[in-house]
């Protein structure tokens, strides 16, 4: 049965990941003409248009610099802007399937290779002829036929659904809700089609019926985009379609949050600033550097006291109290490609780290030399023993085991050494439960199946408990204090936004449910759910967010109040990584 689904799978991947080569470029987006000395500007957010040549352009909402979104060689015919703003669905004149790809260029990916355009798109129209659901789950776009919606990773193996409903001829479609689109012809009038796995109907509207207004309320003619003011945007003349980015989010410098929120970030700027560590307090005060290297900090962890920290500079393992004082070194490490990793036992006296040589220990108080538990293997049958997490009775080390291909979790067993691997577990992350049990989940696919999964380290042979199965995108999950099971779960399986939401069980054989309803919740990514879960639950995470030079994944920091979908960016001296929760 194993063989079967996996086989299954790959013949669904193996196609996607030719496909992708097609529509992913790694040239940054080219910049074109600014306008920031027209009164017009700024706008209320970046605004998106489809010149008549079929170049996408994004519109800086404040200096007004046009930006090409498209690769040269493609004539896109129409698009949409994700609800998120960092990726956008797309149809090609010379290729009427429908694809997805993330606004700086790094990612993308083919949803259909199918498909016919409507007509109408060569000539400026109003018409919103893709749309996004409020998730990001589901793709509605007209065709000749009607309309198509495509629950993006709704199948077995997250592959897509598609459903054509018929009828139209319809020149705008518009979510109203996660399961209910609105579409009209172009005499204004309009029908509601409801539903959901791939079971969609039809229902008159009575009376009038009013679309959702855009993000910005706008209209495209002839002489370009015009606001409800009747102001005519400059450089917009001969556009065939456009699309407004989601209205920036509320920044702040501080708020109330359960604890402290820890993060890497340059010092002096995001030009030439060293990066440290930095602490925002939960009293809702700013955010401050707790470390003063000259060289970049490089990876952390705050002691179960919350009064010390661990952390890698260069290549020391240094140890101070959140003040600075008390500073020491305690280890040189040795690091080129793989960035290190460490972390406090429960009672605060040891440090288990890897670096380029394997999995270490070492008392936190330096007066030992650190003990090498286990040397990587880098040739033949590959083994890196990366990313030490310490059991609660501190007596074992989840592990994440690096092969040559994929990963799985491992224990250490700190008695006598001895590595158990759990390789029968096909996800990436994982973390102890209270009582001593693993959860290990993934939110793609690739060399690991989507899911939540709770292993027995007392039967590593047995096969896993599946608490969540292959059709949800786990991005964190958590056994809590008080016994709950709690899961954060994303859109999608597959490339794309992901909006975060809460599923909460009391046992591992029950069903979860949606802690706040089905529309609790909000984009992010990297998410990190606090882990003393609460009725006031917060999502730390990343937006705008993307790989570096240096290997690190780095974006805007943003706090997701989950109970209330309020999403707040905060203020910081430049793109972040490492976020941590105080212990």
């Amino acid at each position: 049965m194993e063989s079967q689904r996996e086989n299954q799978m790959k013949r669904y991947l193996l196609p996607i990941t030719t496909l992708i080569v097609l529509v992913i470029s790694t040239a940054a987006p080219v910049l074109l003409s600014a306008h920031a000395q027209d009164p017009v500007f700024p706008l209320p957010a970046d605004l998106f248009i489809v010149t008549s040549e079929g170049r996408l352009l994004r519109i800086d909402a404040n200096s007004g610099q046009q930006t090409l979104i498209s690769q040269e060689e493609q004539s896109v015919a129409d698009f949409a802007i994700a609800p998120d703003g960092t990726w956008y669905a797309y149809r090609t004149w010379n290729f009427a399937g429908m694809a997805l790809a993330s606004l700086d260029n790094m990612s993308g990916s083919l949803l259909t290779v199918e498909g016919g355009l409507p007509p109408g798109l060569d000539v400026p129209h109003n018409g919103r002829t893709i749309a996004w659901a409020p998730d990001a789950t589901a793709l509605a776009y007209t065709v000749p036929e009607g309309l198509t919606i495509a629950e993006i990773s709704a199948g077995d193996y997250g592959e897509p659904v598609f459903s054509l409903i018929r009828g139209g001829p319809w020149v705008d479609a518009a979510w109203t809700g996660p399961d209910s689109v609105i579409v009209g012809d172009a005499e204004g009038a309009y029908v509601r089609i409801t539903g959901q796995a791939g079971q969609w109907t039809v229902e008159s509207i009575p009376g009038e019926a009013s679309p959702p207004l855009r993000v910005v309320p706008s209209s495209l003619t002839a002489q370009g985009v015009t606001l409800a003011d009747d102001t005519l945007i400059p450089a917009t003349a001969g556009a065939l379609t456009f699309d407004w980015a989601p209205l920036p989010l509320p920044d702040v410098t501080g708020l109330p949050l359960p604890a402290d929120l820890y993060y890497i970030a340059p010092e002096n700027g995001p030009e030439n600033g060293i990066d440290q560590v930095w602490r925002l307090p939960g009293t809702g005060d700013a955010a401050a550097p707790i470390t003063a290297e000259n060289a970049a900090v490089t990876a952390y962890a705050v002691a179960p006291d919350r009064a010390q920290i661990g952390y890698v500079c260069g290549d020391k393992l240094v140890t101070a109290a959140l003040d600075g004082s008390n500073r020491r070194e305690l280890a040189a490490l040795t690091l080129d490609f793989l960035h290190a990793h460490l972390a406090w036992s429960p009672d605060g006296t040891q440090i288990a780290y890897h670096d380029q040589r394997g999995l270490w220990i070492m008392r936190a108080d330096g007066n030992e030399p650190p003990r090498l538990l286990a040397e990587h293997v880098m040739t033949g049958d590959v083994r890196a023993y990366t990313e030490p997490r310490w059991s609660p009775d501190g007596a074992h080390l989840l592990l994440s085991l690096r092969f040559y291909e994929g990963s799985a979790p491992g224990i250490v067993d700190l008695a006598d050494g001895t590595i158990t691997e759990l390789g029968q577990v096909p996800a990436f992350n994982s973390r102890w439960t209270q009582d001593g049990r693993v959860l290990a989940w993934a939110s793609s696919w690739g060399y690991q199946t989507p899911g939540l999964y709770l292993i027995d380290p007392a039967a590593p042979d047995t096969p896993p408990q599946t608490l969540l199965n292959a059709r949800y995108a786990v991005l964190d999950a958590q056994h809590t204090p008080n016994g709950e099971w709690v899961a954060l779960v994303g859109s999608t399986t597959g490339m794309g936004p992901q909006f975060a939401h809460l599923l909460i069980a009391s046992s591992p054989g029950d069903v979860f449910s949606p802690a706040f309803g089905p529309t609790a919740g909000g984009f992010v990514q990297q998410a990190q759910l606090y882990p003393l879960f609460n009725d006031s639950p917060v999502i730390a995470g990343l937006r705008s967010a993307s790989y570096r030079d240096d290997g690190t994944y780095r974006g805007d920091l943003v706090i997701v109040d989950i109970a209330s979908g309020t999403t707040r960016r905060v203020q910081t001296s430049g793109p972040v990584y490492g976020i941590q929760w105080a212990p």
